[in-house]
């Protein structure tokens, strides 16, 4: 995915798409027409389709290491609590929140305790 979240061209896919078919096709046929025997040929075209395979697989690791590198952890993960008491988030801040009158959840929320829509999905789960 680009930069900026939208979604590609339908003329730059489609160069993408050409570009490949036709680097493809023109190594196919210099291999073809090379005096060589059939099992060097062979053995080139293997080395080719891995090169390929390879490329593919190194574009999407990079890519993939890119974007979790992009994705900040939430502040509140470690846990524990602040020299007032308040909670500090982690799994204690959750199980405690939960368990709380609506005061001392709200202040584990302040505190950062733990993500908003866990705090929702929490108080789903022990309403009636």
């Amino acid at each position: 995915m680009n930069q900026n979240g939208q979604p590609h061209s339908g003329a730059w896919v489609t160069f993408t798409y050409v570009s490949f078919a036709a680097s493809a096709f023109l190594i196919a046929i210099g291999i073809f027409f090379l005096p060589i025997d059939l099992w060097m040929k062979g053995y080139l075209t293997m080395g080719i389709v891995m090169l390929i395979q390879t490329c593919i697989t190194l574009t999407k690791t990079v890519r993939d290491n890119h974007e979790s590198s992009r994705i900040e952890p939430h502040r509140g993960c470690q846990g524990g609590t602040s020299a007032d008491g308040s909670l500090q988030g982690g799994l204690m801040g959750i199980a405690i929140a939960q368990g709380s009158s609506g005061a001392s959840r709200s202040a584990a929320l302040r505190a950062g305790a733990h993500p908003p829509n866990l705090i929702s999905r929490l108080r789903n789960a022990t309403e009636p």
